[in-house]
């Protein structure tokens, strides 16, 4: 499974979003919120069992 494919600094446009052709999972989050921080580190070892 490839990870961060689109810039993960910059919001990625529809139309990026529209090309991708594998299933996709988006995550949204916030720099700024302690929830999405806290989830960082959780997020890639949990798709690293679900390739």
């Amino acid at each position: 499974m490839r990870l961060n494919t689109l810039d993960p600094e910059a919001e990625p446009l529809r139309a990026e979003i529209d090309t991708l052709e594998e299933p996709t999972v988006i995550e949204f989050g916030a720099s700024w919120c302690g929830y999405c921080r806290a989830a960082q580190p959780l997020i890639g070892p949990a798709f690293a069992s679900h390739p």
